[in-house]
């Protein structure tokens, strides 16, 4: 577990050498944190949106 995980709710469950995606860190939210979630969730939106698009346009 890296120092990361060490202050994420899945911490104790997960076994990975790296942050994840699905990280979910224990405790209030700040500003900064709620930020960046939106914005990684928000590129990640993008990101399938354009697969998808490319994949069913005709």
């Amino acid at each position: 577990m890296n120092n990361r995980c060490s202050n994420c709710y899945f911490g104790d469950k997960c076994r990975s050498l790296y942050a994840c995606d699905d990280y979910s860190p224990i405790g209030e939210l700040t500003g900064e944190d709620v930020d960046e979630i939106i914005e990684t969730k928000r590129q990640e939106f993008l990101r399938d949106w354009n697969k998808y698009i490319e994949e069913h346009s005709y």
